[in-house]
């Protein structure tokens, strides 16, 4: 089953915890340094991944999301997945306002390719990655185009997916700033300048 069968089953050691303490459950549930204590040591031991800040942090995730879903591996593979293509869909909505002529090709790039299928898919770092990179994207289109902050509930998802992308794979995030970079300057300078230029 690989790295996705191993999430699911780590995050039922947490899951289990419910059944010894809940102050245990949340322990592990909200620990994120990894601190063992003599509490959640029987828990803790058992996860491979503990002292793996990006490992764990998906166990993380999907321990909380089991808990809606009665940990079903099928329904948190598939509320990821949900998540995942939401955040697809936030990235072709950004390309679409700046290339509507385009609409077909990146329609095909983002949604057709199957590389793009197959790594999006399952209890794994890249989905919620892909996903987070898209609510990212589309939060700072969104201050960049109407020069204030969004929403509240835009604010928040634009927040812990950049807090994902931290924890999980931090070369995504750092590779992404500089872009944004960039695009926020050109975008002031053509603004500026573009008329006259």
């Amino acid at each position: 089953s690989g790295d996705t069968g191993q999430y699911y089953y780590q995050s039922t050691i947490i899951l289990n915890s419910l059944d010894d303490s809940i102050g245990v459950f949340f322990d592990l549930l909200f620990n994120f340094t990894q601190t063992i204590t003599p509490e959640n040591y029987i828990y803790a031991s058992k996860i491979y991944w503990w002292n793996s800040s990006e490992e764990y942090t998906i166990i993380q995730l999907n321990a909380f999301i089991s808990l809606f879903t009665f940990n079903s591996y099928l329904a948190n593979s598939l509320l990821i997945k949900l998540f995942t293509l939401s955040g697809i869909w936030k990235i072709y909505m950004v390309f679409v306002s700046y290339y509507p002529l385009l609409y077909k090709r990146l329609y095909l790039a983002l949604f057709v390719v199957p590389s793009v299928f197959i790594w999006s898919s399952g209890i794994m770092k890249d989905p919620i990655c892909l996903g987070a990179l898209g609510y990212l994207i589309s939060g700072i289109h969104y201050i960049n185009s109407k020069r204030k902050l969004p929403d509240s509930w835009t604010l928040i998802l634009t927040l812990l997916s950049t807090l994902f992308l931290i924890k999980t794979k931090f070369y995504i995030f750092i590779s992404f700033v500089p872009c944004v970079v960039a695009s926020l300057l050109f975008d002031r300078v053509y603004s500026s300048f573009g008329k006259s230029l």
